[in-house]
């Protein structure tokens, strides 16, 4: 079984395992990198706008129930336009979301900002899992390795496990 992943438009050749495998690695860095902008702002975007404590507690809520939300619209986007066009869509979504949640001034801008923002994230951790299900796959069939050590969380997780074995349980 050989992997042919859907060819770039206008370049009339397929994608390679690499290219598609590079791609999905920038996309959950992209989703890590937004989430982590979100939470590590939070005090300044509270301080800037003086938004009470409670609201910013609602829309953190409101971001994580939004991308719920927003893997169900993934997936229906997945199936209409493909996993490759609904991932570009969500990273462009959730960066122009971003710019929104610095530029806002006022309350009603920086609560849309951060609904869309939950629903972009929802969509592109859909569409990113959808494109490295599709990768893992196509390794398998290449590869006699455990799926543990294909997958695109591996780099992460592996060094994480660590401590366990070696007998730290924390501080």
């Amino acid at each position: 079984m050989s992997f042919q992943a859907p060819a770039r438009a206008g370049a009339g050749h397929p994608v390679s395992r690499f290219g598609a495998r590079k791609g999905a690695t920038l996309a959950f860095a992209a989703q890590g990198v937004s989430v982590a902008a979100v939470y590590t702002t939070v005090p300044a975007v509270t301080e800037r706008l003086r938004l009470a404590p409670l609201l910013m507690t609602t829309l953190m809520v409101a971001v994580a129930l939004m991308a719920g939300g927003g893997s169900f619209l993934g997936l229906a986007t997945i199936r209409r336009a493909g996993p490759i066009v609904t991932t570009r869509g969500a990273v462009l979504t959730a960066a122009a979301a971003l710019v929104l949640i610095g530029w806002a001034r006022d309350e009603a801008t920086v609560i849309c900002a951060y609904i869309l923002l939950g629903l972009a994230v929802g969509v592109l951790d859909v569409g990113v899992n959808t494109r490295a299900a599709a990768i893992e796959r196509a390794y398998a069939a290449a590869s006699s390795a455990p799926s543990t050590q294909r997958g695109a969380w591996a780099v992460w997780s592996r060094p994480c496990s660590l401590p366990g074995p070696l007998g730290w349980s924390g501080p």
